[in-house]
């Protein structure tokens, strides 16, 4: 398959290319970037770099190199450096989105889509609406989410990540919903008191303006890119293992007409299934306010 990716001359598109380069699971990447000197420089570094470990071929272009393109990761995005919440980029986001999406419809109408800019879930719907592809093939990422989730919870119980069994639902954002209630360590239920809670919580939701604050110029690069390539291997690799991801529900969650962050099912021609899972009240609650968020901005970019 031929994977293009747009915005990689930036950190996450950069790091995501080379991260799936190295797994060996494509023909080629194609990078594309307005940024064209670094761009290239990417281009040059990356393909020397995986010769003896992958046969994956490394080129960049325009728009027009989605041409053939199997699956599309949309990592295209202003400068997020000084930005205190990812909704901040989002009227600039979505003017670089929609020019993005026209390009997608033309030059390779039967990709999947990933979207890797913020915000996603909102972002990740005008991507559907923009290129009229079924929601099959418009996929928000949002794994991240998660990962920090069972990251705070091994954190403060000095115990492997991989002995948490979590995950966090909504919104890309604030607004996401720890499932508290669905916690699992050592596969046993591990239940936290309101306090224990917000705590975790704050970890999480706190995360990106923290790591903004450091002032380094610099966004989640690595973390992205693994989690990114994960989801790609579902696609890829006809997995269907549970991930998180945001999609455009139609009835599912009682919910239509948005973009979410909920467990699903990935294979070869993208979604294959939504899980529905059981949340507590306050979760539900916590869950249909990120969505009502989620509504607004996409009524404000969409003016409907």
């Amino acid at each position: 398959m031929k994977v293009g990716i747009t915005g990689a001359a930036g950190l996450v598109g950069s790091t995501t290319a080379f991260y799936l380069a190295v797994q060996d699971l494509v023909e080629e990447i194609v990078l594309i970037d307005i940024n064209e000197k670094l761009l290239l420089a990417h281009t040059w570094d990356m393909e020397q770099a995986v010769m003896d470990v992958s046969h994956t071929r490394i080129t960049s272009g325009g728009l027009e190199a989605l041409a053939g393109c199997g699956l599309v990761i949309h990592c295209a995005s202003v400068n997020e450096s000084n930005a205190k919440s990812r909704d901040e980029c989002l009227d600039q986001n979505c003017a670089i989105l929609r020019s993005i999406a026209q390009a997608v419809a033309a030059w390779c109408p039967q990709a999947i889509l990933i979207t890797a800019a913020n915000p996603v879930d909102v972002l990740n719907y005008v991507f559907y609406r923009e290129t009229g592809f079924p929601r099959e093939r418009v996929i928000g990422f949002s794994r991240n989410d998660t990962l920090r989730l069972r990251w705070a919870i091994s954190k403060r119980e000095g115990i492997p990540m991989e002995s948490v069994d979590a995950i966090s639902i909504g919104e890309h954002g604030f607004a996401t919903v720890p499932l508290f209630s669905r916690i699992l360590v050592d596969g046993r239920p591990h239940p936290y008191d309101s306090a224990a809670q917000e705590e975790i919580r704050g970890a999480i939701v706190n995360y990106y303006t923290n790591y903004q604050n450091l002032r380094t110029g610099r966004s989640s690069g690595w973390t992205t890119a693994v989690s990114l390539v994960q989801v790609c291997r579902k696609i890829l690799l006809d997995d269907p293992a549970p991930v998180p991801c945001s999609v455009v529900l139609q009835g599912e969650y009682q919910l239509e007409g948005l973009s979410l962050g909920v467990p699903v099912r990935l294979g070869s021609g993208g979604l294959r299934e939504i899980l529905e899972v059981p949340m507590d009240a306050g979760e539900r609650a916590g869950f249909l306010a990120a969505a009502q968020k989620t509504k607004d901005h996409i009524r404000h970019l969409l003016g409907e």
